[in-house]
């Protein structure tokens, strides 16, 4: 399924989500997200303050209702909201009809904290939406790049690896070829820039297999224990604000036995000097000139996310001690990336 909401909405200042008709979440905007704690079930759930009023208008095809309510966040204080709620046909989904909730915001204790939060989630956003731009027009063209998203296929293409978690899936280079093999994939990314590019690689028959899920690797509640046969993260650690909490979500999620490859940057990580090497590399190719708007794209961003300026950072060599401390069985480690980055094969012990 395609993103529901449009930029405009999932860029607003204010809260905008989409439920099917029974309810259930759809898709929600960073705003929501914030202010309501990285779920609005507080407003939708089955006791949320508009799930009284979606009753009521249940039998309705189609409606415009209004109320106010006000709630406690706590990062923000006290807040009013207004909403606006509209049930009208699916724009993607033919037959089906979904509950569009505007919440104008007309109190907030902390006001100015919650723009500036989220006006650093959006700059965030954004640089993905950007990077998305290039990221298949520059990658797929380095050698380096080729080499480990084959090392991660081949580990998970193993007998017995039926489902697998690809946590920070960007556009979907391992999750396409695993779903071309027979896997059932869940892939899961902050970007919906990036994952809207994923869902247009796949084939309807793949596109079957597979669960898009955009959100923060750091809380995989969803899942139960132990549901997945094997888990991938290629380069989506070293972006995230808590690496150790995804971390261990991703070794909860997976089963004894199963399969983790890892591939991010070592302690050595050099960003210019991989630029550097990654640009002579197409230059060799013959393949700068043309790629050459892309390439300046891809290096800016890149320095933007330079692993090494993160305030939590997890290098390999901190994610094989925690695998080896957590009832897994490292089996290999390989550099990667002119020697900044590294691959674990990592197994769950039984």
């Amino acid at each position: 399924m395609k993103a529901l909401l449009s930029a405009s909405e999932y860029y607003a200042y204010f809260p905008i989500f989409k439920l099917d008709a029974a309810g259930r979440l759809l898709e929600a905007n960073p705003a929501t997200d914030l202010l309501f704690g990285g779920s609005p079930q507080a407003i939708y759930g089955a006791d949320g303050l508009i799930a009284s009023r979606i009753r009521e208008e249940s039998a309705e095809e189609v409606f415009v209702g209004r109320l106010e309510r006000e709630v406690q966040s706590e990062k923000f204080g006290k807040s009013g909201l207004r909403f606006t709620i509209v049930k009208l046909p699916s724009a993607s989904v033919e037959d089906l009809f979904e509950i569009t909730v505007y919440g104008e915001i007309t109190e907030l204790a902390d006001m100015q904290l919650f723009n500036d939060e989220l006006r650093r989630e959006h700059q965030q956003n954004l640089l993905w939406e950007a990077y998305a731009l290039s990221y298949d027009s520059v990658l797929p063209r380095l050698d380096y790049y080729l080499e480990v998203v084959n090392r991660h296929i081949c580990a998970l293409s193993q007998d017995g690896v039926q489902r697998v978690l690809d946590i920070g899936a960007g556009t979907g280079s391992v999750t396409a070829a695993l779903l071309s093999a027979g896997c059932r994939v869940t892939a899961i990314d902050v970007s919906r820039a990036m994952l809207e590019r994923l869902r247009a690689k796949l084939a309807p028959k793949e596109a079957e297999k597979a669960e898009i899920l955009q959100g923060d690797a750091k809380d995989l509640g969803m899942f139960k224990d132990c549901s997945f046969d094997g888990v991938n993260i290629l380069l989506a650690l070293f972006d995230m604000g808590d690496p150790i909490a995804a971390l261990n979500e991703a070794m909860r999620v997976l089963r004894r036995g199963g399969v983790m490859v890892i591939t991010e940057p070592r302690r050595r990580f050099d960003i210019i000097q991989l630029l550097a090497s990654a640009e002579a590399s197409l230059r060799e190719k013959g393949l700068f000139e043309k790629l050459e708007t892309h390439w300046k794209r891809v290096g800016q961003i890149n320095k933007k996310i330079d692993p090494a300026k993160r305030g939590k950072r997890l290098f390999v060599e901190d994610i094989a001690e925690i695998l080896s401390a957590n009832c897994f069985y490292v089996k290999g480690v390989q550099d990667s990336h002119y020697g900044n980055c590294a691959t674990i094969w990592a197994e769950k012990k039984p």
